[in-house]
């Protein structure tokens, strides 16, 4: 689901796994 806010820090997900949003960090 991408576009969805990530859990971590409110960064968004490229695709849709956390993984992708530990990345944007």
């Amino acid at each position: 689901l991408a576009g969805n806010l990530c859990r971590c820090t409110g960064y968004q997900m490229i695709v849709n796994t956390v993984l992708d949003c530990e990345k944007t960090k």
